[in-house]
């Protein structure tokens, strides 16, 4: 086969093809469209959003702070009065003696004095603004230092007084893979942005519509950090062009985006002292100035060898034109002996193109590997890349289900007005994606009433439960577990074995869907907790037909941390507030199941039970993110029962699985020690 056809057809594979795009773009959207709705405006920005993201990809989001306004100075003044609302603070850019693409948050006097009438205490973040002011010559300025340094994005707490979860990085605040940016929204393009917008292109990219509708629905942002080669560096601000860059990415066509996402592997894989972000501005320097008729699927190779060349041409002359601003020099500050290197590392992989391009010697995404592990031939191989669409539409309803109930859950959404506006205007939004949600909100929304009432009676309690069954097209298993956590909670055993139980007699493969797991999409049968030995076409559980051939991860967030299983609660207070749990559905069915059992003393279920759970615990004994959670409950459940030493069992293979001092294990270990000195 053709190495272009091979290379494709890998990268369709790995979820970068049109479709998979398309369906990560609404996600994306979707996602930034309720967190805005519900909790703060953020852009999710980097190679996630885009679709581009490789393994080990950090997750990069930028919250805007909208207790201000940033105003270009040519567009004049606001009325001032505006302030004694407090509607968000006029500021405006000002770049005297500032870097190309850099610029100051001025403070005009009127501002200052008005803020002083209503009160300089005025707290942003629990900072007092007049703390991130600084005077020069007689002007106020926002430092970006004293920004960066004091206000913390949403969820970024200090686990002490003397220790933080996050590191600084520049402009963002590092937890883990997720990198956070605080930003400022200006109220108007920038004239950077305008007269990007306006320049004369040889070729018809961007296209005139995607310019159209850059400059109608997309904003930029100033990010709090000041030039390197400046001398007034803590007070200047990034213009960031964000939003724009991400919009253009997905604007490409498919050979220009399969070309960046080599190009990005190849960077990772072979070049050195070269970032992503020098990457993206090569290819979209590349998307716009070559015809495009050059791009074509049967033309990849060559296409990703012209994008080396200009990188190397860039290398060597040591200018690196930033693709909005072209007066900048991404490459300013590298020195001769970086740019010989990477000069020499770009010459090695454009001799051995073919060979470093080659299928095996890239690595992508995560996904081929998972697949390839479940293909006893290429038959069987064929048969399930037919089917491609299809796997990367569940990944997708399940990253949409994921973001649901965190969004509308938060500190103040939790009203019920609020639940039909929701749904009206996510499906007027995004149609059929938006539809296919409805229930998932109006589920969320449900259970978070509930969780509101301080120990309801138990008519009050039914009454929520009819509700929220309602909503059973979600998928095959979510409602009946919301249910069955609910009658947990109050001690009502029987009525979990009976909303429960008759979904555990399901003999059918079901389709257990999690982004964490080597296994993204396996066949499970709940009855014996087995998986199936081959993954049929995956047309059969299209969650737009039939979702009840799925069931997803179940998860636990902070909220709900006084209202869950003990296991599953101290390891959320662990994880603290930013973090979540996601459950296998079929081992916490097991888990409560087991418990009701126990608790009504009902013996030849829980062997039963503990036979499934058994099964399951071994079928899944693969990388998955959570399997340390699902040893525990099961340990938890034998330590329950009085069985000690399998207890201690499972609780050690937990911490084997994940040794952190953040694995609940190591606490139900020292618990099971405890009582052992107390016996004696």
């Amino acid at each position: 086969m053709d190495i272009n056809k091979k290379i494709n057809k890998r990268l369709d594979i790995n979820g970068y093809s049109v479709e998979a795009r398309k369906t990560n773009q609404i996600t994306k959207l979707i996602g930034a469209f309720l967190e805005e709705r519900f909790i703060r405006k953020v852009i999710i920005s980097g190679s996630f959003p885009e679709g581009s993201d490789l393994f080990g990809s950090d997750f990069d989001v930028m919250e805007v702070v909208n207790e201000f306004t940033v105003i270009e100075e040519r567009c004049g003044g606001i009325n001032h009065d505006l302030l004694q609302c407090f509607q968000p603070i006029p500021v405006y850019i000002s770049r005297h003696g500032c870097s190309l693409g850099y610029c100051k948050i001025k403070i005009d006097n009127y501002t200052i004095s008005m803020l002083k009438n209503i009160g300089i205490t005025r707290v942003l973040k629990g900072v007092k603004i007049s703390k991130l002011i600084e005077k020069k010559n007689n002007v106020y300025f926002l430092s970006s230092k004293l920004f960066r340094e004091k206000v913390l994005p949403g969820g970024y707490v200090p686990e002490s007084p003397n220790k933080a979860i996050f590191t600084c990085n520049g402009p963002a605040m590092t937890c883990g893979n997720l990198d956070t940016v605080i930003c400022l929204e200006i109220n108007q393009w920038p004239s950077e942005a305008i007269i990007w917008k306006t320049r004369k292109r040889k070729n018809n990219w961007p296209s005139k519509n995607t310019l159209d509708s850059l400059d109608t629905n997309v904003s930029c942002y100033v990010v709090p950090i000041g030039s390197k080669s400046s001398r007034e560096q803590d007070m200047e601000w990034r213009i960031s062009f964000t939003a724009i860059e991400r919009h253009l990415i997905w604007s490409m066509n498919d050979t220009q985006f399969k070309c960046f996402v080599l190009l990005k592997a190849l960077n990772k894989q072979y070049l050195k002292d070269i970032s992503s972000y020098h990457i993206k501005n090569v290819a979209l320097w590349l998307c716009e100035e070559t015809p495009e008729t050059d791009w074509k699927s049967e033309l990849l190779v060559h296409c990703v060898r012209n994008g080396l060349l200009k990188l190397a041409e860039y290398v060597e002359k040591g200018i690196l034109p930033h693709y909005i601003i072209p007066e900048k020099n991404l490459f300013l500050h590298k020195n001769n002996a970086e740019k010989k290197e990477a000069k020499t590392l770009i010459d090695d992989v454009l001799n051995n193109l073919n060979i470093k391009i080659n299928l095996e010697n890239l690595r992508y995404r995560v996904q081929e590997i998972r697949l390839a592990l479940l293909c006893r031939n290429n038959d069987i191989r064929r048969e399930k890349y037919t089917s491609l669409e299809q796997f990367h539409s569940l990944a997708e309803y399940f990253g949409r289900y994921s973001i649901i109930p965190m969004a509308v859950t938060s500190p103040g959404s939790l009203n019920q007005s609020l639940v039909e506006p929701t749904c009206e205007s996510i499906e007027i939004t995004f149609g059929k994606d938006g539809k296919d949600l409805s229930p998932c909100i109006r589920l969320a929304f449900t259970t978070s009433q509930l969780k509101k009432c301080p120990r309801p009676p138990e008519q009050e309690i039914d009454s929520y439960i009819s509700k929220i069954l309602k909503f059973k097209e979600f998928d095959y298993l979510t409602v009946p577990l919301t249910c069955a956590v609910i009658y947990f909670e109050y001690r009502r055993f029987s009525d979990i074995r009976s909303i429960l139980l008759p979904k555990l007699q399901d003999e059918s493969g079901k389709y257990y869907i999690t982004p964490f797991s080597t296994w993204p999409c396996s066949a499970i049968c709940l009855k014996t907790g087995k998986l199936k030995d081959f993954l049929p076409i995956l047309r059969s559980c299209d969650p737009a037909r039939n979702r009840q051939n799925i069931v997803l991860n179940f998860p636990f967030y902070w909220d709900d941390r006084d209202s869950i299983p003990y296991p599953l609660q101290l390891q959320i207070y662990l994880f603290g507030p930013r973090c979540n749990i996601q459950c296998d559905p079929l081992i916490l069915s097991c888990y409560l199941l087991y418990l009701c059992a126990y608790n009504l003393r009902l013996c030849k279920e829980k062997k039963s039970m503990q036979k499934v759970f058994e099964n399951a615990l071994s079928t899944y004994d693969f990388d998955n993110y959570f399997h340390f959670v699902h040893l525990n409950l099961f340990g938890h459940m034998k330590y329950v029962s009085g069985d000690r030493k399998s207890s201690f069992k499972y609780f050690a293979k937990s911490i084997k699985v994940y040794p952190a001092v953040k694995n609940a294990a190591v606490y139900h270990i020292a618990f099971m020690i405890n009582d052992l000195l107390q016996t004696k």
